[in-house]
C-alpha cells in the first residue's frame, strides 16, 4: 500500500515539473526569437498569438479546468512578450 501511495506522489511531482518546464520553454523560446531576431510588427504579433495559444493550452492542461487561473496566468504572459517586443523594437507597440 505504500509503495502504491509513494509511486502516485513520484508521478503527480513528475507531472507537474515536465509542465513547469514545459510553461519555462513557452517562455523562454520567444523571448530568444523576439531579443535575437529581426521582426517586423506582424511577425512579432503572430509569435506572440502562437505561443500564447500554446501556453493557454499548456495552462489547461495543469489547472484542470480552473479558467480563472487559466485566464490571468495567459494574460500575464501575452503582456510579458508583448512589452518585451516593444521594448526591443525601440518602444513603438
Amino acid at each position: 500500500m505504500r509503495s502504491r501511495l509513494l509511486a502516485r506522489g513520484t508521478a503527480e511531482f513528475l507531472l507537474k515539473f515536465s509542465l513547469f518546464l514545459i510553461e519555462a520553454v513557452l517562455l523562454i523560446i520567444p523571448l530568444g526569437f523576439l531579443y535575437l531576431g529581426t521582426l517586423n510588427k506582424n511577425q512579432s504579433f503572430g509569435l506572440i498569438t502562437g505561443f500564447t495559444l500554446l501556453f493557454s493550452m499548456v495552462m489547461m492542461l495543469s489547472r484542470e479546468g480552473d479558467i480563472h487561473k487559466t485566464l490571468v496566468g495567459v494574460c500575464a504572459y501575452c503582456a510579458v512578450l508583448f512589452t518585451i517586443s516593444v521594448q526591443v523594437s525601440g518602444g513603438s507597440p
